[in-house]
């Protein structure tokens, strides 16, 4: 059975395109392959809100499925006892636990002009950290810590993303391309002005 994949990050983090990532590892949608091809399209851009109630049913109702569920900490937590009812669950977690990767993340928000409640230091010091920790979904989501890899916005907004693709590899059992991947991350990094 594969598992239903949860990609879960601080808003202005990039989480769409690690979402968008991991379908393309999957083979799951060639649409995304287009998302990094067309000039006048923001490469991170998809479709549709973040994580809706149909999308954990559908995972729920066809369990042999390919699904990778995204958003933030609230939409997860919006749907805590569905998403505890899926035994095989496995969960991307975008952190910034770090100085720098808060320092990072807030000048890619103050880029991008996101709302005053992101640029609030206390915001990211404080609760965003605490929000995007793995054991909150271990303990919230009953998530065994194996099945949880962390990622840091210093490691993720970076132009040498190997350390992160061993890691994902290894977590959704795939062989990557690593070479395919960089130029999809590159082409992000370069529409995002990063």
């Amino acid at each position: 059975m594969t598992p239903v994949i949860f990609v879960v990050f601080p808003p202005g983090s990039g989480g769409n395109h690690l979402r968008n990532m991991i379908v393309s590892l999957l083979g799951k949608d060639r649409e995304i392959d287009l998302l990094y091809t067309k000039k006048n399209m923001r490469v991170h851009a998809k479709t549709g809100p973040n994580l809706q109630l149909e999308n954990i049913q559908n995972a729920i109702d066809h369990p042999d499925g390919v699904h990778v569920l995204h958003g933030h900490f609230g939409e997860i937590m919006s749907y805590r006892d569905q998403i505890r009812s899926i035994t095989n669950k496995k969960f991307v977690v975008l952190s910034l636990n770090t100085a720098d990767d808060r320092k990072l993340l807030n000048q890619r928000c103050r880029h991008l002009n996101y709302p005053h409640a992101f640029l609030d230091e206390n915001y990211f010091n404080f609760e965003q950290v605490f929000l995007y920790e793995s054991f909150m979904y271990h303990l919230y989501f009953q998530v065994p810590m194996e099945h949880i890899i962390s990622i840091s916005i210093t490691e993720w907004l970076a132009r040498d993303i190997d350390t992160v693709l061993d890691r994902l590899s290894w977590l959704l059992c795939v062989n990557i391309n690593k070479t395919d991947i960089a130029r999809m991350h590159c082409l992000w990094l370069e529409d995002n002005n990063l």
